[in-house]
């Protein structure tokens, strides 16, 4: 069997390296762009394409539908198994299948359950909590992101994203020590960032890259046993939930867990004696590696290997009693904490599913009560979703997630989750989307008792645009948005800081071009779209010939016009001599 599989691997991989050469056709709008080679990749491999008109626009921001579309070509275009449930991917339409293929694959997330947002433009932080659900990357250090003058703006939910493609050396910051999870993600860092991590993700058992797996996929269920699908959600600092699901054309007799270690290979179920049912939950409350293995009915089997490195073992325990509300009248929480001794702070947090805190900054603080903290939901009906609970002992900070769980047959008010909005650049178009939890569907507008000004919208749909116009820097505006569905409506008031635009410059180089003596001109520092300095000649020569001019290219065909060219990018300019 395995020399068989050897063959068509082989086969497979040959087939790769072909079309990974096949030639493409884009226009000339991205040569001199510093991404160029990233888009040569990502468009021979079939991933990235042009417009209408066969231009790639580098610098245009890339929308949720067309990630989608990216990824999914780059995952081998899996076909979906059920229809999509966004009322929004209509189908027939060109990321139709790429959406709804990633929703069951959990790479990608809704807005709501019933709208995806195809057309808003994504960020860089959703960027990067996209690929890593794809490639099922985590973090060694969740505080990676941290790294980074604005880490604050980094999203709860996309701190680990960031944190892993940051320690890994896929992504990087824009300059001044920012990160600029907020800004939109322009096509050019997609094409960088999607092949970077294509090719740079190693496979735990196989030490494959994903580049290298993608050829291999067609023979995987004939080499191997289930496919087993590993998810991590942090329930608190000293505990995260496990979700496990195999698949198999054939039927899943067995599923179960165990601590291993990174390198760990197993054959059989042989020391797997946490045996849990398949598609299910389990809790773990120390770091390090585990194994979950899986056999068919045949008895082929696989493993997976994971690594668990959210729990902070030094962190007091929270534990919340009941853990999960199904109620329909009032429930009082009780906190327990441990140890019990030197409690200076406890609070809780209306939050979302697998939300992470690092101190008790939003918390509102609970006070003691004849020796016990207590928090009352007065309304579990109304006030379903997630909750978060935190002490402070000895210095020491932990928390613990608790789910108030929708009645069944209950319609739920809404409830605002959107806490922070990101900053405003002057002349830079805005974009931010509101979440909310509720029932669905969830209408946003302007408090009645507050006013936007005139270049800021909100729609219906809860996305708030505009472009900041000049005189705006250095202002900060405040309104209150309002959720509205068919139980209820909820306000929050929201701010957004409006900063000046952060100049960029670029660097232009001289290059001699092969002259005998002298140096070339020193480099010139230039904003974004403005003009070089005509340098002259400077100090060189070159025996026999005649200086020139400034061209493109070092075989001097395109000259550069210091009057007219404008500086887009790092670029160097060569020296022509004329005999």
């Amino acid at each position: 069997m395995w020399q068989k599989g050897k063959v068509l691997l082989a086969i497979l991989l040959t087939l790769f390296i072909v079309f990974a050469l096949g030639t493409f056709a884009l226009a000339d709008d991205y040569s001199s762009h510093w991404s160029a080679q990233f888009i040569n990749d990502a468009a021979s491999r079939g991933w990235m394409t042009g417009d209408g008109s066969g231009n790639f626009r580098p610098d245009a921001a890339i929308t949720r539908g067309e990630f989608a579309v990216m990824l999914w070509r780059a995952m081998s275009q899996p076909e979906p198994r059920q229809a999509c449930p966004f009322n929004d991917v209509s189908q027939g339409i060109y990321y139709y299948k790429a959406v709804t293929a990633l929703f069951e694959a959990r790479v990608v997330n809704g807005l709501d359950d019933t709208t995806f947002g195809p057309n808003i433009t994504l960020t860089r932080e959703m960027g990067c909590t996209m690929l890593a659900r794809a490639y099922d990357l985590r973090p060694v250090n969740t505080n990676a992101y941290q790294r980074f003058a604005d880490y604050a703006q980094v999203s709860d939910w996309a701190q680990a994203a960031v944190s892993v493609l940051v320690e890994r050396n896929y992504i990087a910051g824009v300059g001044d020590n920012k990160i600029a999870p907020k800004q939109q993600l322009k096509r050019g860092e997609m094409a960088k960032l999607l092949t970077t991590v294509f090719d740079g993700v190693k496979n735990t058992q196989t030490g494959l890259t994903a580049a290298q797996e993608a050829a291999v996929a067609a023979i995987t269920e004939y080499m191997s046993g289930p496919a087993i699908m590993v998810e991590q959600t942090v329930l608190g600092s000293d505990a995260v939930k496990v979700h496990v699901k195999a698949t198999d054309n054939w039927d899943v007799t067995f599923v179960g867990w165990r601590t291993s270690s990174k390198d760990a290979t197993y054959k059989s179920k042989s020391g797997f004696d946490h045996e849990i049912t398949n598609d299910s939950e389990f809790e773990l409350y120390r770091n390090g590696w585990y194994a979950v293995y899986s056999e068919n009915k045949n008895g082929y089997g696989a493993f997976k290997l994971f690594e668990v490195t959210a729990i902070r073992e030094d962190a007091p325990k929270v534990d919340p009693v009941p853990r999960t509300i199904t109620a329909t009248k009032e429930v009082i929480v009780t906190i327990q904490v441990t140890p019990a001794k030197d409690i200076e702070f406890v609070g809780w947090y209306k939050t979302k599913e697998g939300a992470t805190f690092s101190s008790e900054r939003g918390f509102t603080e609970i006070k003691e009560s004849s020796g016990n903290y207590q928090y009352t939901i007065a309304d579990p009906d109304k006030d379903y979703g997630w909750y978060a609970f935190c002490a402070i002992v000895d210095g020491k900070f932990g928390y613990r997630l608790i789910e108030v769980k929708k009645p069944d047959g209950k319609d739920i008010a809404p409830y605002i989750i959107t806490t922070d909005l990101a900053e405003g650049i002057v002349g830079t178009a805005y974009n931010q989307t509101l979440t909310a939890d509720g029932t669905a569907p969830i209408t946003w507008s302007v408090d009645s008792d507050s006013t936007l000004p005139d270049w800021l919208t909100i729609s219906t749909g809860g996305v708030i645009s505009g472009t900041p116009p000049a005189g705006t820097e250095d202002t900060t505006v405040t309104f209150a948005i309002k959720a509205t569905n068919s139980v209820g409506s909820v306000t929050k008031q929201l701010s957004i800081a409006i900063k000046t635009a952060a100049v960029v410059k670029y660097t232009v180089f001289f290059n001699a071009n092969g002259a005998t003596t002298g140096e070339a001109p020193s480099s010139q520092e230039v904003e974004k779209n403005g003009k070089a300095t005509d340098p002259g000649i400077g100090t060189m020569t070159k025996d026999g010939y005649t200086f020139g001019g400034w061209y493109r290219e070092d075989a001097c065909t395109t000259p550069w016009s210091f009057d007219t060219d404008t500086v887009t990018g790092d670029i160097t300019l060569y020296a022509k001599w004329n005999e």
